[in-house]
């Protein structure tokens, strides 16, 4: 089972759907812990298309927990080609704060989305 969720600031338990503490009104979607969480979407046999889907979705996910930085590993073909144009599109909507190719490792993104 997994524990309830809690605000950062003033530990009071919250559930998922909430976006705002009740207890001290805190920015639930704005919390982060500073844990960083890696996924792999190049190396399982997926198209582009399926790859660009599944780093959405960890995205989609990420953004309501406490993760604040994706590292996706994304390979040196087409994947992240299609990957870096999603990712520009989603710093354009503000869905993310920032993204780079890691230093040192062309095959991989890091991707901010909490301060």
């Amino acid at each position: 089972m997994t524990p309830p969720r809690e605000c950062q600031e003033c530990r009071f338990p919250v559930d998922d759907h909430v976006r705002f503490c009740p207890k001290c009104d805190s920015d639930l979607r704005k919390q982060t812990d500073g844990s960083a969480h890696t996924i792999d979407i190049a190396h399982h046999r997926e198209t582009a298309a399926e790859a660009v889907g599944k780093l959405q979705a960890a995205i989609r996910d990420h953004r309501t927990s406490l993760t604040r930085t994706l590292r996706v590993i994304v390979g040196q073909g087409l994947i992240r080609e299609a990957a870096a144009a999603a990712l520009t599109s989603l710093r354009a909507e503000r869905a993310i704060r920032s993204w780079a190719f890691e230093k040192g490792n062309p095959g991989a993104i890091v991707v901010r989305l909490k301060r």
